[in-house]
């Protein structure tokens, strides 16, 4: 690896990190990096950005299914009842995602 690519992966950790304590994904942050520092295309960007951007959340998740509300000690802190009403619309974003991905070209996207 280059200085660069190093340089690279310490930001984009610190990002990471940044981000998931801020409970956003960081997807437009990371994007420009990846193909800054380690000189990808645009798709490849964003492959790298939403694998990280899920294993991030995943270990946000691991983090917290233990912890219990503060004044209710028998419920989680997790509101899976918000989780029911927001995940139909993440998937169908998803997937329209997904298609925008792989029908346009690098420069639209």
């Amino acid at each position: 690896m280059t200085p660069k690519e190093w340089l690279g992966t310490v930001v984009f950790a610190c990002l990471m990190c940044l981000s998931t304590v801020g409970g956003i994904g960081g997807g437009g942050v990371l994007i420009p990096l990846a193909m800054y520092f380690y000189e990808l295309p645009l798709k490849q960007s964003i492959a790298i950005s939403s694998f990280s951007i899920m294993w991030a959340t995943i270990s946000r998740w691991l983090f917290n299914i233990n912890e219990r509300h503060p004044e209710k000690p028998n419920v989680a802190c997790i509101d899976y009842g918000l989780s029911n009403v927001m995940m139909p619309l993440t998937i169908l974003g998803s997937l329209v995602g997904a298609y925008f991905y792989a029908s346009f070209p690098d420069l639209i996207l």
